[in-house]
């Protein structure tokens, strides 16, 4: 014999129970799961300075347009009017404060690069952490885990288990 919609409703509302058990799981098992803690980056993003351009990281000197280019091993710090190699998302050596693209070089030898002198300093540039900073929270708790909400660097950034 059918029942009413709101017979069902109260047998819903008084036999079943909310679970309240907590799960540690691997994160791809925890996907469409809610949190039951805030989860935080473990890491900064990115985790170094890095170039957004394929060129030349330089050490900006007023008035230079000639830089001579360093080699790796490079010194701890840049010197001014030194520069560096660099390709897209190549760390940037400390010390360098403007990154020139391939195309705006004017003159491209072995070792040195010829600029104009019109430079824009940190240009080009991403600072450690820019995305995503170590410590932020990526899911509050009570959130769903989602791969709409979540994007792929938060999926980095959380610990290998987390409590679902």
């Amino acid at each position: 014999m059918p029942i009413s919609y709101q017979e069902a409703l109260q047998i819903i509302q008084t036999s079943i129970k909310p679970l309240h058990a907590k799960q540690t799981l691997p994160l791809l098992s925890a996907l469409h799961r809610v949190s039951s803690q805030d989860i935080h980056a473990n890491f900064s993003l990115p985790k170094y300075p890095m170039s957004l351009k394929e060129g030349y990281g330089i050490a900006f000197k007023s008035h230079t347009t000639h830089y001579p280019l360093l080699q790796p091993p490079y010194p701890l710090s840049i010197p001014l009017g030194y520069g560096v190699k660099l390709s897209t998302g190549s760390p940037i050596p400390e010390g360098i404060n403007a990154i020139i693209p391939e195309e705006e070089v004017l003159v491209e030898r072995e070792n040195e690069i010829q600029i104009s002198l019109h430079v824009t300093l940190f240009a080009h540039m991403k600072k450690e952490g820019e995305d995503i900073t170590q410590g932020e929270v990526l899911l509050k708790k009570g959130e769903r885990l989602s791969a709409q909400k979540n994007n792929g660097p938060c999926f980095t950034m959380y610990s290998k288990h987390s409590r679902f």
